[in-house]
């Protein structure tokens, strides 16, 4: 171990909190673990703050929905916040939030939709060959996609092959132009290639949905593709706003591992308000109280409000 972290005894009170497989709220009994704590201070008021921070899976008593945040740190958000209170009691609330299983849960969910709908669509329909995984490949944004993208192939048994770090002409083969491949070894033929799935962690206004779709469809144009071999181009999001319809249409297909409504009626929030991942919290206005929840927390410095 790191001369700079030591082992100690944590207890975890139980909690409760929602599992995506069962639909419903369970209830996680009481448990003691191991985990590694900074060494610089022995101070119990320092190790406790440490815990609090690093401890993912910490869910608080009141607001069991809510992860990475105590009863405490939400409830002095409420007390000094000059909106609304009971607005924004109403929406933590309705804050989503996922860990890295739930992730990789929607993740087989989301996959398992986009092969059924590609396993069934008749071949006679494609300019190119039928729908083979091994013909796919998986791009997403860098804005926080790096990290869905990482569990979405863990989840669903893909090689690094699937997974070319960006899209550029490289040079020619006998076979035609190759993919550049920086960091990932993707080697083959951009004419190997079917079907291309962007990789999204939610779509919320469409916007970037609908931007996603025009620097990839410029992208391939930079490729020189003959038009019969011109792969096919799907969109694939984590979770999804079920008022939103913009960029939808551009794509062969449209994949939602998790679908909610945002909507609200005054104060009360009709499914969801705004949703948190554990490695990034998205943009937009939907999601303004949950960046400021979460902005002391380390996991979250690059997402400042």
């Amino acid at each position: 171990m790191s001369k700079y972290y030591r082992k100690m005894s944590v207890k975890v009170r139980g909690y409760s909190r929602y599992d995506p497989r069962a639909k419903r709220m369970v209830r996680v009994k009481p448990h003691t673990r191991n985990q590694k704590v900074r060494d610089y201070t022995y101070s119990n008021r320092v190790i406790h703050k440490q815990i609090k921070e690093e401890d993912w899976s910490h869910f608080s008593n009141n607001y069991s929905n809510i992860i990475g945040l105590t009863d405490e740190e939400i409830e002095a958000y409420i007390k000094n916040t000059p909106y609304d209170k009971e607005e924004i009691k109403e929406y933590i609330k309705h804050i989503k939030c996922y860990n890295q299983e739930d992730i990789r849960e929607i993740s087989k969910k989301a996959f398992k939709k986009f092969e059924d709908i590609m396993n069934k669509k008749n071949p006679t329909e494609y300019n190119k060959n039928p729908y083979y995984k091994d013909s796919t490949i998986f791009i997403t944004s860098p804005r926080g996609g790096f990290d869905v993208l990482s569990d979405f192939g863990y989840a669903n048994s893909l090689r690094k092959k699937h997974f070319p770090y960006d899209l550029e002409r490289y040079g020619f083969t006998n076979t035609g132009p190759t993919l550049k491949s920086e960091s990932l070894p993707y080697g083959e033929s951009i004419n190997d290639v079917n079907d291309i799935v962007f990789i999204d962690d939610i779509y919320m206004s469409g916007e970037q949905c609908e931007r996603a779709h025009k620097e990839l469809t410029d992208k391939i144009k930079e490729l020189n593709i003959s038009k019969e071999e011109l792969p096919r181009l799907h969109y694939m999001t984590m979770v999804g706003n079920k008022n939103t319809t913009q960029g939808k249409h551009e794509w062969e297909t449209f994949i939602v591992g998790e679908e909610y409504s945002f909507k609200r009626d005054g104060k009360n929030f009709e499914e969801v308000s705004a949703v948190v991942f554990p490695f990034s919290i998205p943009d937009g206005e939907r999601h303004n109280h949950a960046r400021k929840l979460y902005s002391t927390k380390r996991r979250f410095a690059h997402r400042k409000y």
